[in-house]
């Protein structure tokens, strides 16, 4: 149906609706009004003008605020050091294209859940490097720098610490079995 003809048949009628029953009611006391609605879209008669563009920015347009969706795949296991489990450290993988996954492992060296945009939101699929970097452990309401000066000793090895000298890597993939992060002296 063209849009003049849609507009004829639909709208028209409720504009003289709107035009007799209370534009031009003795209830309002005003002179009588014309509604004038009906012909503002009589450039329309011959359908919307470049449709396949409209069609196509509608698209992008869609794209654009929905994302194109890479879907993300729930990535879950474990940081072993020295066979013991490494409780409280930053799990932080970096794909190939450069895009981070992390998560934060438990009091038993266990992550659940690891994040790319939103908590927990999984991690896009393909291979990564991995880097195991401590916890902050410096209190939030901490003012004092000379608390920042203290080194504290890491549990974590430093070659572990960069994803680049680390060497754990990780295939993320769907029905992919928990992850078993292995460090060693």
């Amino acid at each position: 149906m063209r849009w003049a003809a849609w507009w004829t048949d639909k709208v028209s009628p409720l504009t003289d609706l709107i035009e007799r029953k209370y534009v031009n009611s003795p209830a309002t006391n005003r002179a009588p009004v014309r509604v004038v609605a009906s012909h503002q879209f009589d450039f329309l008669a011959d359908g919307f003008p470049n449709m396949k563009l409209l069609s196509a920015f509608s698209l992008v347009l869609l794209l654009a605020v929905t994302g194109c969706g890479e879907s993300k795949i729930h990535v879950s296991g474990s940081v072993l050091y020295n066979d013991k489990p490494l409780p409280n450290v930053n799990v932080v993988m970096i794909r190939t294209d450069g895009k981070v996954a992390s998560a934060v492992t438990d009091s038993s060296g266990n992550f659940a859940s690891v994040t790319t945009d939103a908590p927990g939101d999984g991690a896009i699929a393909g291979d990564y490097k991995v880097g195991i970097t401590p916890v902050s452990t410096v209190p939030d309401a901490q003012t004092s720098a000379d608390a920042y000066a203290i080194p504290t000793i890491s549990p974590v090895p430093q070659s572990y610490m960069s994803a680049d000298s680390s060497g754990l890597k990780v295939v993320v993939e769907m029905g992919m079995a928990p992850v078993k992060l292995e460090l060693k002296d």
